[in-house]
């Protein structure tokens, strides 16, 4: 049996690569704040196993116990698993002087923390098992170049996608079964976008140009994004291990 984990499920692109996933040959486990029942409905539908776990993965003590949970409660036997680290905030959007040291507490324990745990579950996971392992830690392409007003952001996505290539060099070294990767799903029509574009021009000096990517039309399907994270899973041998892979070599 193969299952995926997924993290930031209610909504977005953690939704629509949950609903891919039911409706291939995975079996789901989904940890968000909010249940989806677009996604128990799915997994009825396509006889998979779907499992949510409520998290709020901006506590650190709650995310540590409920991935240990998720572990324990796991089936014996399990073919293949994938760990698909989305759940993400953009906020908060401001220049440095405003920022609020509570908020940055906030994005740097969901941007970079919580991936950071998961990690670690699933290389004890693939060291105690051998079974074939990958994770997918969402990140942006804000990682690589400097945004105005996206200072937090942009940091987080940075170290992740630093942790990334740690993860894989260290697995690479042990011998273990497990690969991860950084994926940049580039511009969608989500919530998050909607947060980007309601950005006052003080705070965000592109944010006129983010609006006319709604009006334009410019924003990718989350389920066109989803169906290409399924594809690198399907060829994950093909990527090198670490590096972070961008939508844009599969859509235009």
């Amino acid at each position: 049996m193969k299952y995926m984990m997924i993290t930031g499920t209610s909504k977005g692109l953690g939704e629509a690569i949950a609903l891919e996933a039911l409706k291939g040959e995975w079996n789901v486990i989904a940890l968000s704040r909010n249940e989806n029942e677009k996604l128990k409905d799915q997994a009825l539908s396509s006889g998979k196993d779907f499992r949510f776990y409520p998290v709020d993965l901006m506590n650190e003590l709650e995310a540590e116990e409920t991935w240990t949970s998720v572990y324990q409660d796991l089936p014996d036997v399990i073919s293949e698993l994938v760990v698909v680290n989305n759940a993400g905030t953009v906020q908060p959007i401001d220049t440095v002087e405003h920022l609020i040291s509570s908020e940055v507490n906030k994005a740097l324990q969901l941007n970079i923390q919580a991936p950071m745990i998961a990690s670690k579950h699933a290389v004890l996971f693939a060291k105690s098992t051998k079974v074939t392992t990958t994770v997918v830690n969402i990140s942006s392409g804000a990682a690589t170049r400097g945004i105005h007003g996206w200072s937090v952001y942009g940091a987080t996505k940075a170290a992740l996608n630093y942790f990334t290539e740690v993860v894989n060099m260290e697995v690479l070294e042990q011998g273990l079964p497990l690969k991860a990767m950084a994926f940049n799903p580039g511009i969608m029509d989500t919530d998050m976008q909607g947060e980007i574009r309601s950005s006052s021009k003080q705070a965000f000096k592109e944010v006129e140009k983010f609006q006319q990517f709604k009006e334009e039309n410019a924003l990718r399907s989350p389920y066109d994004v989803a169906k290409v994270v399924l594809t690198l899973l399907n060829h994950r041998e093909e990527y090198e291990n670490g590096k972070m892979i961008d939508v844009k070599d599969f859509l235009s």
